[in-house]
């Protein structure tokens, strides 16, 4: 059964799956097998933070880790962090990069693994320190340690340097923000280029659109959509608006319901002139904000998106449409010729 769930889970059938999880479970007790138990518990822990079930999921993760604390994957710690706040959090993710240490010492082919699992782990200990544990004496040296580490453990990783990216931008050190947001841009950029070529290969190899399907962002550059956001902000603090409008307009192919990226949009496009050089990408972009914030209830960006749709200029006529005016004079001429022949 439990081979089953994981079957299932991997064809995104969750209910499916927990329910073989729950049979494994209750097989493995009925035969004293201890480790297909925990192994068990533990995925169904995952299927039921995918279901939102988060209450339940705390719950079992904490039962995985007293059951077997030092043993099988880090993975229970580093989700069990994410479901705590405060030091318990902080300390989840020690004991996390501790199992890590130990599988890169014993299985050296998964030192690359390791190190970037390492690294989040540290950025995520960092991002804590810059939230909720932002008031305690040692957060500032407990951050830049982490943040370190990680880029240490991994130089390649993008989520270390926009970590340190996001901590110089809170101490408003403008020269190591940019710097850091470069080696991130680094990073991700040829990842990310290399991910829409092959997209447009796909899709024309299909010559059907749909079938190329969407780039993860997260999974070609390893951020979490919510940070790539917050790495265009910084960019647009530091007035990197070129660089910020390429990432975010790479975002709206993954994200484009998404009213954060569609007003990140607008105000780059004032910066860069796009209300002379490029009104209809303008018009886009704010129309689109516009609905979204007001179907939101947030009528304050939807009026301000109204009072810049005024200041645009009018849409060129189309092509078409200038053929369909000129076809319909065409006929008339026509028309008024047979009038006067007759």
């Amino acid at each position: 059964m439990f081979d089953k769930g994981q079957s299932l889970e991997n064809e995104f059938e969750s209910e499916q799956a927990l329910a073989c999880y729950e049979l494994a479970m209750k097989k493995a007790k009925t035969e004293n097998n201890d480790d297909l138990f925990v192994r068990a518990l533990e995925a169904s822990a995952y299927v039921l933070m995918e279901l939102e079930k988060d209450e339940e999921a705390r719950s079992r993760l904490k039962r995985v880790i007293s059951l077997d604390p030092n043993g099988g994957s880090h993975q229970k710690y580093m989700f069990l962090a994410q479901l705590s706040e405060g030091m318990d959090a902080v300390n989840l993710y020690k004991s996390g990069i501790e199992l890590i240490k130990k599988c890169r010492l014993n299985e050296a082919d998964k030192a690359v693994e390791c190190n970037k699992q390492e690294a989040d782990a540290y950025c995520a200990v960092a991002d804590l320190y810059m939230t909720d544990l932002c008031d305690e004496a040692d957060a500032e040296s407990v951050c830049l340690d982490c943040i370190t580490k990680a880029c240490a453990v991994d130089p390649e990783n993008a989520q270390a340097w926009f970590t340190a990216a996001s901590f110089h931008t809170v101490k408003a050190q403008q020269d190591k923000s940019r710097e850091c947001v470069e080696k991130c841009l680094a990073l991700m950029n040829p990842k990310i280029e290399a991910a829409l070529e092959d997209q447009a290969k796909k899709e024309s190899e299909s010559e059907q659109e749909e079938e190329g399907g969407q780039i993860d962002l997260e999974d070609v550059t390893g951020i979490p959509l919510a940070s790539l956001i917050a790495l265009t902000r910084i960019m647009i603090e530091l007035q990197m608006w070129q660089k910020a409008a390429d990432l975010l307009e790479v975002m709206l192919e993954e994200e484009e319901d998404n009213v954060e990226i569609y007003y990140l949009l607008v105000e780059v496009g004032k910066e860069l002139k796009w209300m002379e050089s490029d009104p209809d990408a303008m018009r886009e972009y704010a129309s689109n904000c516009k609905i979204m914030s007001a179907q939101l209830g947030d009528t304050q960006l939807a009026e301000e998106m109204e009072e810049l749709l005024k200041q645009l200029p009018e849409p060129a006529q189309s092509i078409d449409g200038d053929d369909n005016e000129e076809l319909q004079l065409d006929c008339s001429s026509s028309d008024d010729e047979q009038m006067e022949l007759t």
